[in-house]
């Protein structure tokens, strides 16, 4: 390894059988690919085979579930028995020792499990066909060679963390330079940490700013929207008063030629009345002039008599 560079953290993946019936008591982080288990109940089937928190479900029945969708792998996993493929979450500086003893354990507690298991489930159907318990003793024995393999890979894990430790050790016991370069990669790793940090932020920041841009929008298109209905409410008033005052108007020319109209009904009864008194003196004139008419006529016939 290059000084000051750290060897990266071994994720081995390990098998477990869960050959009984009844809930498997796993919870994930989320319903969706990648499945990263998240708790594990104790009441459940899953319980001590060596599951942990923050293990990946990658396989199930030996087919890949990375990107299974979520009510695929609950069918799958309601299938019993099924063998099913974990990915252990990656160990920190310091936990190599307890790596190999994991998976060890996942290993004891496994095969303990799974000869625990399949005969009780062979007891409890015992009227099953013989062809389910010839299924269920092969799982085992298939088991058992998969558990073999993990101890081969439990002991390539071992080699590799003596191999950190000696690198390990070679920096702590190396030149002053080895220490520097470490500082150097811890305070670059600290710097990038703050970046990323910085970065953060700054995406906050903008979507906060872009937020605030969009209320200012928002409110100046809401003031040109309240100026342009100030504005036409004004000039509705402007048009109202308008129509007012030429009602006033109309209102008042209505009222002159009410007043004109009620002296011209007074002047005219009074000329009626005139008319009348003439028509009256028009008849007595009349009856005047035809007295006259009659006298005249009596007296040219007295001069005719007396001539």
């Amino acid at each position: 390894l290059p000084p000051g560079e750290m060897p990266r953290p071994v994720a081995p993946c390990y098998e477990v059988l869960f050959a009984l019936s009844g809930p498997l008591g796993l919870e994930f982080q989320r319903q969706s690919a990648p499945y990263v288990v998240s708790r594990v109940h104790a009441s459940g089937v899953a319980s001590g085979l060596g599951i942990s928190p923050g293990d990946q479900l990658v396989a199930v029945a030996e087919e890949d579930v990375t990107q299974a969708p979520w009510p695929d792998l609950v069918q799958r996993l309601g299938q019993r028995p099924v063998v099913v493929r974990f990915r252990r979450a990656e160990t920190r500086d310091g936990e190599g020792s307890g790596l190999i003893s994991s998976v060890s354990s996942v290993g004891s507690a496994l095969l303990t499990k799974a000869m625990i298991a399949v005969p009780g489930k062979a007891g409890e159907a015992a009227d099953s066909t013989a062809a389910a318990t010839q299924r269920l003793q092969a799982e085992v024995e298939r088991l058992a060679t998969l558990l073999r393999a993990r101890d081969e890979e439990v002991a390539e894990l071992g080699n590799r963390v003596e191999q950190r430790d000696s690198a390990l050790k070679a920096l702590e016991a190396g030149s002053g330079e080895a220490a520097d370069t470490a500082r150097i990669v811890q305070e670059r790793e600290a710097s990038m940490q703050q970046v990323r940090l910085l970065e953060a932020r700054l995406e906050a920041i903008e979507q906060k700013a872009t937020q605030l841009r969009s209320d200012r929008d928002a409110a100046l298109e809401g003031r040109t929207e309240e100026a342009r209905l100030r504005t036409e409410s004004q000039l509705q008033v402007a048009a109202l008063t308008e129509r007012c005052q030429s009602l006033m108007t109309q209102f008042q020319t209505l009222s002159s030629n009410c007043e004109s109209l009620a002296l011209d009904a007074n002047q005219k009864a009074g000329l009626e009345g005139q008319v009348q008194e003439l028509v009256r003196m028009n008849a007595q004139w009349q009856q005047a002039h035809q007295s006259l008419q009659s006298e005249s006529e009596i007296l040219r016939e007295r001069t005719v008599e007396l001539h």
